[in-house]
């Protein structure tokens, strides 16, 4: 991953929805996937508002299993399969860290930035 400071938003294969569309029920997935829509969009607003970047990764192949960063390199092939999106924050020097609380990130995403609210 090249980038100074970035949230890097990694999504579902289409493997892996069809078989939570499954387990979950259809009706109960697109709940689902709608509030991850909107999670997803909120974070996105705020981290624009405070100069982040972010990155999508689409993981439509089963081959694609990992993200390398110059300081880590981090397997997504196990990753936790209850959640739409999964998102790691980075900066340049720092480790990746995977955003815990994806309702309300924002304290997250500020301790790890250092960003202080103006």
């Amino acid at each position: 991953m090249n980038c100074n400071q970035c949230i890097i938003g990694i999504g579902w294969t289409e493997v892996e929805i069809e078989l939570i569309k499954k387990r979950m029920g259809e009706d109960n997935f697109y709940i689902v996937a709608d509030d991850a829509n909107y999670y997803s969009y909120k974070l996105r607003e705020y981290i624009k508002a405070n100069g982040i970047e972010y990155k999508h990764i689409s993981r439509l192949e089963e081959d694609y299993t990992r993200v390398i960063f110059p300081n880590a390199v981090i397997e997504i092939k196990d990753r936790e399969k209850d959640s739409i999106m999964v998102y790691y924050m980075y900066e340049k020097g720092k480790k990746p860290y995977v955003i815990q609380d994806i309702v309300m990130p924002e304290d997250e995403i500020n301790a790890y930035f250092n960003i202080t609210n103006k």
